[in-house]
C-alpha cells in the first residue's frame, strides 16, 4: 500500500498535454474513477456513486496542475467538463497553435544552449507540440529549421547536405554532423577569434623556398616558363575570350578618365590598378530567415545573373531593376568579345535579395552599368571579391561568402557557366518611375494626380493655376502607372442637354461595394457633380442608406455658398434614390429628380464617368504612394480635391473650382 501511496501525478503548466493525459488516465484507472473523465453520467448510473468518483476524480486533477490552469477551469463542475476544456485548449488543432509551436521553432537557436543534448531535446520537443497541434512536418522542413537554429561558423554543414542525395539528406545525418562540429570546437570555446569553416577552401603546395612566377603571380614556375609568354606579350593591350572593354575620356562624374580591360586579358598601366581600387562593390545589408522554401519559379521579378571573372563591373540590360541610378551625360563606351561598341547610359544600385538554404540573403549591388543591347546579366567576380568576400568554385556549383564566412549566394554551373538567380522586391520594381531627375513635365503630371497630359500642356499655357510655369517639355510621354490603372471601355455618346448656369444640374451616383473596407468602415461613396462646373463633392459612406443624409448635407452646403438654387438631379433609379425621403426633400426644395431608365447606366454617365476617372486616379496615387489599401476613402478625397482643380471638359477653358468660386486656384 505504501508503494501504491506514493504514485504522483506530474504537475501540469500548459506543456506536453498530451502526456500529461496519459499518465492522469493510467492513475485514474489505478483509484477506479476514470471513466467519470470519459464520458457523462448516464441515467443507468448510480448517481451517488458517480459523484463520489467525480469528486475524487477532480481533486486528483487539482493537484497535479498550476495555478495558472487552475483558472482556467474555475467554472467548470465535473472531472469531465474539465478534461473536455482542457482537449480544447491543448489538442485542438488550430491554425493560431501551429503558428504560436512553429514560432518557437523559428527562434530556437543552438547558441542559446550549453550543452548539444539539450538542443537536440528541446527541439524534438517543439517538433512533437507542432504535430500535436495538427500540423504536418516533413523531414525537408525539419532539416530547415534545425539549419536555421545554427550559428554561422557551421554554414559549411549546410554546403555538405547540397552535394548529398535527397534521400541521404535527413535529420539525423545533420544531428551527427552538427555534433563532430560541437565536440572539434568545443576544446577552443576560451579562444578569442573562433575558427573560420574552411569548406571548399583550395590550397595550393609550393615547393619550399619557391618564389611566385613575376606574370602571373602564381607558384610552382618561373617567369621563362610561364603559359603567358607563349603566343603573347604580357604588357600589350590584346583581350582575350569573351570579355569587355570600357573606355572613358577625361572628364566629371561618371567619366574620369582612365582606361581599363573588361575580359580576360592583361592591362598593367597604372590606371588600370586606380580604377580597380575605386571601383564598385557589393555589399551584404541582412540576412531573413523567414522563408522555408526555395524561390526558383521564374517571374517578372527574377533577375538571372552570370558570374563573370573577366568583367571588370557589374552590367544589367534592364533599367527597371534601379533602387535609384543615375543617368550619364557621357555614355561608356562597352566593347563586347566579337567587336561590338555597346553604351552604358545608366549606373545605380540594385537592392535584391539571393534564395540560400531555404532563406533570404538580401544585397545591394552597387554602381551596375545599365547597357541595354547587352544580352546577358553580369556579376564581376573582381568587384565582388573588392571588400573582403570570397567565392568559391567547385565542381557544379560556386558559393560567394562574405567577410564573416557567411555565404551570399550560391551559382549553380549550366553549360560551363554560373548562373546565380536573385529576385527583386515587387515594391522595389518602378515602372517609369526611375530616381533619376524627372522633368518638370513628369512631376506635374503626378502631382495633378497624374492628370492628362493634354489638359496638363493647355493648363500650363493658359495657366489656369497660380504658380504653374507657362512653359514645359514638349516630348510626347506615356505614364506607365496610367496605363496599367486607367483601362476603360469605348465613351458612349448622350443627347440630354447640359446646364447654362452653376447648379442647374447636378449629376449623382454611388460606388461600390469595394472589397476593401476603409479605415472607418467605409464600403461605398457617393459623388455630386454640377453639370456646368464639372466641380464635383464626394462622401464616403459604410452603406447606400446614407445617400439622402449626404444630399441634404450637399444641398444645404452649396446653396449657402452660392446662394443658387438646384434645379435638377440627374441619377439611376437604384432605391438609394428612389424613397420616400429623397422625394419630399426634394418636393420641399423644388428639385425635379430624373432617373434614368433601368440597365441603361449610360444615361447618367457623367456621373459615371466622374467616378472612372477619380478611381484611375486613386489607383494611380495608391500605387505611387505604397499606402494600405483601407486609406482609400481618404485618397477617393483626395482625387476629387485634385480634379477639382485640373482642366476639365468644360465650355469654357478653366478649372472646376475657377468656374464654380470665380477665383483661380494655386498649386502652391
Amino acid at each position: 500500500m505504501e508503494r501504491n501511496n506514493s504514485i504522483m501525478i506530474p504537475i501540469f503548466d500548459g506543456k506536453e498535454y498530451a502526456n500529461w493525459k496519459i499518465r492522469l488516465l493510467k492513475y485514474l484507472q489505478f483509484k477506479k474513477c476514470q471513466e467519470v473523465i470519459t464520458r457523462k453520467i448516464l441515467s443507468t448510473d448510480d448517481k451517488d456513486k458517480w459523484m463520489e468518483k467525480d469528486v475524487q476524480a477532480t481533486n486528483y486533477i487539482y493537484g497535479a496542475i498550476t495555478n495558472k490552469q487552475l483558472e482556467y477551469i474555475s467554472e467548470c463542475e465535473t472531472a469531465y467538463d474539465i478534461i473536455t476544456k482542457f482537449d480544447t485548449m491543448y489538442l485542438k488543432g488550430t491554425t493560431s497553435l501551429q503558428i504560436v509551436y512553429r514560432n518557437n521553432l523559428e527562434n530556437l537557436k543552438l547558441k542559446n544552449y550549453s550543452e548539444i543534448d539539450s538542443f537536440f531535446d528541446e527541439f524534438e520537443k517543439s517538433v512533437n507540440e507542432l504535430k500535436q497541434a495538427g500540423a504536418t512536418i516533413s523531414e525537408n522542413e525539419k532539416l530547415n529549421y534545425m539549419l536555421r537554429a545554427l550559428p554561422s561558423e557551421y554554414s559549411h554543414i549546410g554546403d555538405l547536405l547540397d552535394v548529398l542525395p535527397k534521400e541521404e539528406r535527413t535529420v539525423d545525418y545533420l544531428k551527427n554532423k552538427i555534433k563532430i562540429k560541437y565536440l572539434a570546437q568545443k576544446p577552443q570555446e576560451k579562444s578569442a577569434v573562433p575558427d573560420k569553416s574552411n569548406a571548399f577552401k583550395a590550397e595550393t603546395k609550393a615547393a619550399p623556398n619557391s618564389n611566385l612566377c613575376f606574370v602571373c603571380g602564381k607558384p610552382g614556375h618561373v617567369k621563362k616558363n610561364c603559359w603567358y609568354n607563349k603566343g603573347q606579350n604580357v604588357n600589350n593591350n590584346n583581350y582575350r575570350g569573351r570579355g569587355h572593354y570600357i573606355h572613358r575620356t577625361r572628364g566629371r562624374g561618371f567619366n574620369r578618365g582612365r582606361e581599363f580591360s573588361r575580359g580576360r586579358g592583361r592591362n598593367d598601366s597604372a590606371s588600370n590598378t586606380q580604377s580597380e581600387q575605386n571601383n564598385f562593390h557589393t555589399s551584404v545589408i541582412q540576412s531573413n530567415m523567414t522563408s522555408s522554401v526555395y524561390e526558383n519559379k521564374p517571374n517578372k521579378n527574377q533577375i538571372t545573373w552570370l558570374l563573370d571573372s573577366g568583367c571588370t563591373d557589374h552590367i544589367i540590360n534592364k533599367d527597371e531593376y534601379f533602387e535609384k541610378s543615375v543617368i550619364l551625360k557621357n555614355p561608356v563606351k562597352v566593347k563586347v568579345g566579337d567587336g561590338r561598341m555597346l553604351e552604358a547610359t545608366k549606373v545605380g544600385d540594385i537592392k535584391l535579395y539571393f534564395p540560400v538554404y531555404g532563406s533570404r540573403t538580401y544585397v545591394t549591388v552597387r554602381n551596375v552599368f545599365y547597357v541595354k543591347e547587352m544580352k546577358a546579366n553580369l556579376l564581376s567576380y573582381a568587384r565582388i571579391t573588392d571588400k573582403n568576400n570570397t567565392v568559391v568554385s567547385k565542381g557544379h556549383w560556386a558559393k560567394i561568402y562574405d567577410s564573416n564566412g557567411k555565404v551570399m549566394a550560391i551559382a549553380q554551373k549550366e553549360e560551363s557557366l554560373y548562373r546565380l538567380i536573385s529576385y527583386v522586391e515587387k515594391s522595389e520594381i518602378q515602372a517609369n518611375t526611375s530616381k533619376s531627375v524627372l522633368t518638370v513635365k513628369e512631376k506635374l503630371h503626378r502631382t495633378l494626380g497624374h492628370v492628362n497630359f493634354k489638359y496638363l500642356d493647355i493648363m500650363c499655357k493658359d495657366q489656369l493655376l497660380e504658380g504653374i510655369p507657362k512653359e514645359i517639355e514638349s516630348e510626347y510621354m506615356k505614364c506607365a502607372i496610367c496605363i496599367e490603372n486607367k483601362m476603360h471601355n469605348l465613351p458612349f455618346k448622350n443627347n440630354r442637354r447640359r446646364a447654362e448656369d452653376i447648379l442647374e444640374i447636378v449629376h449623382t451616383d454611388v460606388n461600390g461595394p469595394h472589397n476593401t473596407t476603409g479605415y472607418g468602415g467605409e464600403k461605398y461613396f457617393v459623388t455630386f457633380i454640377d453639370d456646368y462646373s464639372k466641380l464635383a463633392k464626394v462622401y464616403c459612406i459604410k452603406s447606400k442608406d446614407q445617400v439622402a443624409d449626404c444630399f441634404i448635407e450637399y444641398v444645404n452646403a452649396v446653396q449657402n455658398l452660392t446662394g443658387k438654387m438646384i434645379k435638377e438631379l440627374r441619377c439611376d433609379n437604384g432605391k438609394e434614390y428612389m424613397n420616400s425621403k429623397m422625394y419630399s426633400f426634394a418636393r420641399e426644395k423644388g428639385i425635379i429628380i430624373k432617373a434614368c431608365p433601368a440597365y441603361v447606366h449610360e444615361l447618367n454617365g457623367t456621373a459615371e464617368r466622374y467616378n472612372r476617372t477619380i478611381m484611375d486616379m486613386a489607383r494611380c496615387l495608391l500605387a505611387e504612394a505604397r499606402v494600405n489599401r483601407c486609406y482609400w476613402p481618404e485618397v477617393i478625397k483626395t482625387a476629387a480635391y485634385l480634379k477639382n482643380r485640373s482642366l476639365a471638359n468644360t465650355i469654357v477653358k478653366k478649372t472646376p473650382y475657377e468656374i464654380f468660386f470665380n477665383k483661380k486656384p494655386s498649386i502652391k
